[in-house]
Parts: C-alpha cells; structure tokens; sequence
C-alpha cells in the first residue's frame, strides 16, 4: 500500500494546480453575453438580417432566421447597443454589464421608416443606336 502512495502524489498535485489555474483568472469567468430578437414595432415580425453592435467596439452579430442575436465575450461595464436595419429607424439603447453577469437578454422592437431617394433621370433615344449606324452612308471606292 506504501508503493500506491507515491504514485498518486503526480496526479493531486496537476489537480491542485488545474484548481488554482481557474481561480487565478477570474476575469475570463465574468464575461457576459447580450442575446435576445428583432421585432418589426408595429406588427411583430422578427427581423432576418438585422445588424446588431456595441457603439465603439469590435463586437456585433447579425440576427438569424428566427430573429435572434447573441453577442458574445463580452466585459462588464456601460455600453451602447445599437441596432439597425434597412428601412428601419436605428435603435441605441444604453446597457450595463454589472460584474459577475452572465448576460443579458434583450429583445428590440424597430420602428419602420420610410427611406428616401434622389430623383432618377432616365433619357431615351427614339431610334436604337444599332439603327442610327445601318442608316450612315457608306462611301465606296474605285
């Protein structure tokens, strides 16, 4: 039995350290996630394709074909979320991530919104170019 003891002392001291390695980094722990859908306001559809970012940071998705979004890894603290979509009013909500949150689930309604072009100006000859050329003259020479 002597002979066993000695032998297992390499393992608890790897589980000891694998133990002491997760709490040395807590701050990898506290990282959130803002998940939640997109709704048209007005009549409840979900939203395919909707772009959804944290103002002045690299973090954002784009909503799937239910509607839904996730964002991931993301530290505590206030945060803009912005979302938008075409034909849509862009929606910025203030957020706060508060330590040791695992997230937040937000769904966002988006009110539509009409969008306006520049005027178009579109000129046509009467006759096709191809025509105007068989018609020229052609020049013969001797």
């Amino acid at each position: 039995m002597l002979k066993q003891v000695p032998s297992l002392l390499p393992l608890l001291v790897a589980l000891s350290l694998c133990y002491t390695a997760n709490d040395a980094y807590p701050a990898e722990a506290s990282r959130a996630s803002i998940s939640g859908f997109i709704y048209d306001a007005e009549d409840g559809e979900t939203l395919i394709s909707a772009t959804v970012y944290l103002l002045d940071h690299q973090i954002g998705a784009i909503s799937n074909a239910s509607g839904y979004y996730v964002l991931l890894d993301i530290n505590p603290g206030r945060y803009t979320l912005v979302c938008s979509y075409i034909g849509y009013k862009n929606l910025s909500r203030e957020i706060v991530i508060a330590t040791g949150s695992e997230g937040l689930v937000i769904d966002l309604h988006l009110e539509q919104e009409s969008v306006e072009a520049r005027g178009v100006v579109i000129r046509a000859d009467s006759m096709r170019t191809v025509d105007r050329l068989f018609e020229k003259p052609i020049s013969l020479s001797d």
